[in-house]
């Protein structure tokens, strides 16, 4: 809809006027175009300022974005367009959704790789809740199942791929002499023991309702801390076991001694143990 202002009545103009039929005085606004020729200038000059580029850029980058999103919006304006009570929660009706959006990304990534002169992939084996081994894409180690010359993930990608190179990560590489070289000091190697056993007695359900109480005992105001499960591949998780413990080490004394009364003999016997070893 468009709308326009119309004068009452024609009004003389005195005086010089532009080619718009203006007078030079009046046309426009105080503070905006005065005159044809002035409004082209302008126009020209805002169209060259930095703040109008970058408008531009990022309406066209907004453009884009909404097509890319568009694609995701209509497969779930497809499931989410039904009745109100419907709450398309069933599992069914989730992995759908999941599947949709899996297969864009990975349309994504292959266009992107397909695009690229060279690219890289780092995978990584890892167990399941069965306990079976899964492949998963997050880093290449030095396990047999990884670098095996045979039958390695590492062989049978490259009958695929024969450029490609396999590279067993160095920084994994330096975390697994760092554990060795640990494990090969007599005091640090008993300490670490300690602290995976503290982690697995305090995982237990009983003892880590009760870790939980205490904690909240000791500390009100703080949130829960959980102790962590040590892992010879990431050093990382050495650093944050140590980290818990250090934290909580209040509540885990109080628990201990308050197990070592107790009439569970499983309970008593691994208290006193642990006992043991803290005041080592």
């Amino acid at each position: 809809m468009q709308h326009y202002l119309l004068p009452k009545k024609k009004q003389r103009v005195d005086g010089p006027t532009n080619t718009c039929g203006a007078s030079e005085e009046d046309s426009g606004d105080r503070d905006g175009f005065r005159n044809c020729k002035k409004t082209t200038t302008l126009l020209k000059s805002h169209d060259n300022s930095a703040g109008h580029k970058f408008a531009m850029q990022a309406w066209a980058e907004f453009k884009l974005q909404k097509i890319k999103g568009a694609r995701i919006q209509h497969a779930l304006d497809k499931k989410l367009s039904g009745p109100a009570n419907d709450k398309y929660t069933h599992d069914d009706i989730q992995n759908e959704q999941l599947d949709i959006i899996t297969g864009m990304i990975r349309k994504d990534i292959s266009k992107e790789v397909m695009e690229a002169e060279h690219f890289a992939l780092i995978v990584d084996e890892t167990k399941d809740v069965s306990k079976e081994e899964q492949l998963s894409i997050v880093c290449y180690d030095g396990a047999a199942v990884m670098s095996g010359h045979i039958s390695g993930i590492q062989v049978r990608f490259r009958r695929e791929v024969s450029q490609a190179v396999y590279v067993h990560c160095y920084a994994h590489r330096f975390n697994l002499v760092l554990v060795d070289c640990v494990h090969n000091v007599q005091a640090a190697a008993e300490f670490f023991v300690t602290i995976q056993k503290l982690y697995k007695f305090f995982s237990t359900s009983v003892v880590h309702e009760e870790f939980l109480k205490v904690q909240k005992e000791l500390e009100p105001v703080n949130q829960y801390i959980e102790l962590k499960r040590l892992s010879n591949t990431r050093w990382a998780y050495q650093h944050a076991a140590c980290l818990a413990v250090k934290r909580t080490f209040p509540a885990i004394v109080t628990i201990l001694k308050r197990l070592v009364e107790g009439d569970n003999v499983y309970r008593v016997t691994e208290s006193k143990g642990l006992c043991i070893l803290l005041d080592q």
